[in-house]
This record gives structure tokens, sequence and C-alpha cells, in this order.
């Protein structure tokens, strides 16, 4: 082991250095969104930054020999990136036994797993991480941000997944009583003195305020086994999530 490499002397923005064990791999030709250089003698089989190595490997091959393999990969790799990560293709029916003892070897050898059921996959999250390199954690993580909503917003929805009131029905119930408890509190007279509420609007609300709301809901449960009051009910504890 004398003469492998683990750290190229420079990797440039938008390329992959791959071990040249890797130049027939199928794999090489899903990278399309980065460029990819080969160097002989590497001790992992992609480098995607100085501080990154990823070790690659196939499911198939770790059922057919031991993990003693992909153990020595990392006791040997691990000195040498900050990060470390073990990037596995399930291309075969998973074992339990062989995925958790997988999964025991990263994380007593600090490696981070990642499972994939493509080569396309494959490709995609070590583009990631190249893409990635220089961007903050933030970055990552603001796709999936969920919108904060505000109180009213949150209110409106909850009101116009009671059919049929409309946003503008919504806003005008929370501008005559404040907060959906004096809304639902409150009874048909109350709610028909409102400009847009009619006898089948008040009687939507009326019908939702005297069902109880339940903690618990099984979204495969058949609507068609309740009645409309507990149809509502479940419609609206879907919307609040």
């Amino acid at each position: 082991m004398n003469n492998v490499v683990w750290l190229p002397e420079t990797v440039q923005d938008g390329v992959i250095i791959a071990s040249e064990k890797q130049r027939e791999n199928p794999l090489i030709a899903k990278l399309k969104e980065v460029r990819v250089e080969f160097l002989a003698d590497l001790g992992v089989d992609f480098v995607v930054s100085r501080s990154t190595g990823v070790s690659i490997c196939s499911l198939r091959y770790l059922r057919m020999s031991t993990m003693r393999y992909i153990q020595e990969r990392m006791e040997l790799s691990r000195p040498h990136y900050r990060v470390c990560i073990c990037l596995v293709h399930v291309d075969c029916e998973a074992e339990d036994d062989v995925l958790l003892e997988l999964n025991r070897l990263c994380f007593y050898l600090d490696h981070a797993l990642f499972l994939t059921w493509s080569l396309e996959e494959m490709a995609n999250v070590l583009s990631s991480f190249k893409i990635y390199e220089k961007k903050r954690a933030e970055d990552y993580l603001q796709p999936y941000r969920v919108k904060q909503l505000s109180y009213m917003e949150r209110a409106q929805a909850f009101l116009c997944a009671l059919k049929p009131l409309t946003t503008r029905d919504a806003d005008i119930l929370l501008q005559r009583f404040g907060s959906i408890r004096n809304i639902l509190n409150a009874n048909k007279t109350m709610l028909m003195t409102c400009h847009g509420i009619g006898q089948t609007k008040a009687d939507a609300i009326v019908a939702a305020a005297g069902n109880p709301f339940f903690q618990d809901v099984d979204d495969d449960e058949d609507d068609d086994d309740h009645d409309d009051q507990t149809k509502i009910t479940l419609q609206l504890n879907r919307q609040l999530g």
C-alpha cells in the first residue's frame, strides 16, 4: 500500500477524481453533471473534494463475499478524509442481517452510509456532493424547508377545509370572531350574521364544531364508513397535519 494516493494534489471545481479501476464501471457514464478524471493507485473509489472520499460497493457483492472486504477499505481510508462515505448499490434483494452489519461498520468506522437502488441514483449522490461542495448547510436544506405559516394562514386553511367555505368566507369569519375557537363556539344564528354565510355554510361549521377531534386518524380508513360530520372532522385533521 506504499504507492497508494489518498489526496490528489488538486481537485478542481466540477471534477470528481476516480480510481483507474472504475474506468469501465457503467456508473461513470451516468455522471453527466460533473467531469471525471482518473488517477492510478487512488486509495478510494472516488474523491469529490480534498476532504471527502467515497468507497462504493454492491449489495450483491457483499452478500457473496465477507464484510471484511469493506471493513478493511474503511479502516484504511478513514484517517485521510474529514468526510468518508460508503455508497452502496442495492442490486439484489436486501437482507436485514447484511444491512445491519454494514450499518454497524459505518457507525463504528465513522462513515456516512448511502443506499441507492440504481446507477442513476448513485451518480446523483456523487454529483450532489460535488455540486454542493462549497455551499453552506442551509443550501442543502432550502429545497426541503416547509413554509412556516402564520396563525391567520393556518386558521384560513382550517376553515377552507369545510366545504363550501371559501377564502373570503374564512377572512370574514376571522375578522368577526377573532379566532377559530370563537367561530366554533358561535351558534348558527351568530354565524349567519356574517356577510356571505348562509344556512349551508353555517350548518357545515356547526356540524364540525359538534364533532370531537381525534389526535390519531387512520388515513387508510375508508371514509364511506363515516357519517357526514365525521368526514368533515377527518378532513380537518388531515388538513392540519
